[in-house]
């Protein structure tokens, strides 16, 4: 992986994560992300939702792919906004899978 590769996943975490901090310290009129932080019944069905499909995605006899990833982001997305709601970010995820799998 190139070092602009890095960078751009780096940025693109970290800058994710702020907007879905932001999007539940102040919430937006019309956003769903802001919505689903807001109501937390809605946040469990979406997440519970997208982990289904996620599943479906993955255990299909003939896997695609693409749909694989698509569904891997929904499901990444829904648990992002559950951390957001308690202040951490998918950095933080990954910083903790890090300390947990350290070789």
């Amino acid at each position: 992986m190139s070092e602009l590769d890095k960078e751009f996943i780096y940025s693109g975490i970290q800058g994710i994560g702020e907007t879905l901090l932001d999007r539940y310290e102040n919430p937006t009129s019309g956003s769903l992300s802001s919505e689903l932080m807001q109501d937390e019944n809605r946040l469990i069905k979406k997440l519970g939702e997208e982990f289904a499909e996620f599943l479906r995605a993955i255990l299909k006899t003939e896997v695609d792919i693409q749909e694989v990833k698509n569904e891997g982001a929904d499901l990444l997305y829904a648990i992002e906004l559950g951390m957001a709601r308690e202040g951490l970010t998918l950095m933080d995820l990954i910083r903790e899978d890090i300390r947990r799998n350290r070789l």
